[in-house]
């Protein structure tokens, strides 16, 4: 799977004790860096939210959709990314299709895409557009699994994790990968959610 092309108030002491903090792991990179070196950073400000997808309404897409909304926004813990599932297309921020073109009878059961636009480097134009490809043959559950996956893959790109993780145990992770977020995960989108974006919405969005 691929895409196509960060608060701390200090309220007091009240012990003397030091205090560590929790472990936390490094994020990854989820910046597209352009040839001139410039960062692509995107992120869904609050005032946007909840993000609007469409998903064609087959192969139970709509409910691994479903799935992979609560997945994110539970996830993290200050309501950083919300989605909801909405009926008409042209009223959506992604939309999500399902292309049972030109796949082989080998490799996974399904693979998956997601397409972005930046114009002058600067706006994002709307709306995401995800492909999810199954393949011809494949299982009936191998293909509900992949496509669980993928779809839960392919919305994590769609809130801002532009690149993938370099680490199989990571959701973000190019392929096959665990059907939960990883804490690395988590770190990544929290840390993306509190950095200052670089590339903004449409003016009527």
């Amino acid at each position: 799977m691929r895409p196509a092309i960060a608060l701390a108030l200090l309220l007091g002491t009240v012990a003397c004790d030091q205090v560590t903090p929790p472990d936390r792991p490094a994020p990854y990179q989820y910046a597209v860096r352009l040839q001139d070196g410039f960062p692509l950073v995107f992120r869904w400000p609050a005032a946007s939210l909840p993000v609007r997808v469409w998903a064609e309404p087959a192969l139970s897409v709509e409910e691994y959709v479903t799935e992979a909304l609560s997945l994110w926004e539970n996830g993290v813990l200050y309501a950083e990314v919300s989605g909801v599932l909405v009926q008409d297309s042209s009223e959506a921020d992604v939309v999500i299709r399902l292309d049972p073109g030109s796949q082989t009878s080998s490799g996974t059961a399904c693979t998956s895409w997601t397409f972005y636009a930046v114009t002058l480097d600067t706006v994002i134009e709307l709306p995401f557009r995800t492909v999810l490809e199954p393949r011809a043959g494949a299982a009936s559950q191998d293909l509900h699994d992949c496509l669980r996956q993928a779809v839960a893959h392919e919305l994590g790109h769609t809130f801002g994790l532009l690149l993938e993780s370099d680490d199989p145990g990571d959701l973000m992770y190019p392929g096959p990968s665990p059907r939960g977020l990883s804490p690395r995960d988590v770190a990544t989108l929290e840390t993306l959610y509190h950095s200052r974006p670089t590339v903004r919405l449409p003016a009527n969005r």
